[in-house]
């Protein structure tokens, strides 16, 4: 018995699995071995390709964006709690985080729908806008905001945001829009 359980400890000190490039997904910054989390996806040190853009949620599909790598258009009209829980639910999916002006631009030239929940909300009034997984926030006064007069004020107004036409409007959270997810 004792050589079986020595065996097995020598086996296993052994065991050394390859791992390819965006193998893994990365919700948490935490990936095997030596990898580094890129963009939700584990990836192997100093890796130059893009990693191929994972399956999207049930009831939507991938479309293309020249500076948004992974973007999925839901066209089911959701509320955005709702909207938020269907991106999650497939890892490592989740509300669509387009942090800067050529991710917005790209986003909407990309999503056939005129209004698009997005991954931009407050928990409050006075809180500032954040972006979904805390990665970072868009000010009250931001030019990403619309100056559309059917939306001008309401990036004052409510408590989740949309994008429409390439710019920022806040609307009823309960509201049902179509939505995008993104992997990143």
């Amino acid at each position: 018995m004792r050589v079986l359980s020595l065996l097995a400890v020598v086996l296993t000190g052994c065991y050394d699995p390859a791992v390819d490039d965006c193998q893994f997904t990365c919700t948490d910054d935490k990936c095997p071995g030596d990898l580094t989390c890129i963009a939700g996806l584990c990836r192997v040190h100093e890796a130059t390709e893009s990693c191929p853009c994972p399956t999207p949620p049930a009831g939507c599909s991938l479309v293309t964006g020249d500076t948004v790598a992974c973007l999925a258009a839901c066209g089911n009209a959701r509320a955005w709690a709702a909207a938020q829980t269907t991106c999650a639910a497939t890892a490592p999916w989740r509300l669509a985080v387009l942090d800067m002006s050529s991710t917005l631009a790209a986003a909407e030239n990309s999503l056939k729908t005129p209004i698009s929940w997005i991954g931009l909300t407050r928990s409050s009034m006075a809180a500032e806008w954040m972006w979904a997984g805390g990665t970072g926030s868009i000010a009250k006064t931001s030019t990403e905001w619309t100056a559309d007069p059917l939306h001008a004020g309401a990036a004052l107004t409510f408590l989740c945001a949309a994008l429409e036409n390439g710019k920022l409007y806040s609307d009823d959270c309960q509201m049902p829009h179509a939505y995008a997810c993104t992997s990143n």
